[in-house]
C-alpha cells in the first residue's frame, strides 16, 4: 500500500467533542501533536485535550486516510471545524478537506502543504461561471470562516 505524510487542524471544537475528536485523532488514527507548555492538566486529571489550530501529524500513513479521517471527524462531531490533507505520493496529488458545519466539506487535490491545487482547465471552467460559484469551488468560504476562528486550547468537560 502506498504510504505519505498526513496531517489535521481542528480550528473549531466544542467541549462536549473533545474526548471523541482526541480519541480518534491520537488512537484511531495515532497522530502526533508536538507538545505544549500549559497544556498539561493536573496530576490525576484524565480528560482529554484538544489543541485547536494546531498540526496533528502522521509521518506516514495509507494513502486515503485523510478521507478516512475526515468522514470519521464529520461522523462523530458534526459542529467542529477542521481541516485534514495528506501529501502527494509519487506522481500523484495529495488531497485536502475543509469541513465548516454549516458549509459541509471543501475538497482539493493539494501540494504537500495541504493548499488546494487546481488544473488549469478547471481554472478556465471558473471563467464561466458566477463570483459566488466561483468562489464556492475555490474553497473562499471555507478558508475565511476558519481563518476567522482563534486557536484555543478545549478540554472534554469533566462531569
Amino acid at each position: 500500500m502506498d504510504r505519505t505524510y498526513g496531517s489535521a487542524v481542528i480550528h473549531a471544537c466544542p467541549p462536549g467533542r473533545a474526548g471523541v475528536i482526541a480519541r480518534i485523532l491520537l488512537e484511531d488514527f495515532r497522530l502526533t501533536v508536538d507538545p505544549v507548555q500549559g497544556d498539561e492538566l493536573p496530576d490525576g486529571d484524565d480528560r482529554w485535550v484538544v489543541r485547536v489550530g494546531e498540526c496533528y501529524y502522521a509521518s506516514e500513513w495509507s494513502v486515503g486516510t485523510a478521507e478516512e479521517l475526515a468522514n470519521e471527524l464529520v461522523q462523530a462531531a458534526p459542529d467542529a471545524t477542521f481541516t485534514v490533507h495528506e501529501d502527494p505520493a509519487y506522481e500523484f496529488l495529495g488531497e485536502m478537506f475543509s469541513y465548516v458545519p454549516v458549509m459541509g466539506i471543501f475538497n482539493s487535490d493539494c501540494d504537500q502543504f495541504g493548499e488546494p491545487h487546481f488544473s488549469l482547465s478547471a481554472l478556465l471552467a471558473l471563467d464561466r461561471e458566477s463570483a459566488e460559484v466561483r468562489r464556492r469551488k475555490l474553497g473562499v468560504p471555507w478558508r475565511e470562516a476558519i481563518a476567522a476562528l482563534p486557536p484555543c486550547t478545549v478540554f472534554e468537560p469533566s462531569w
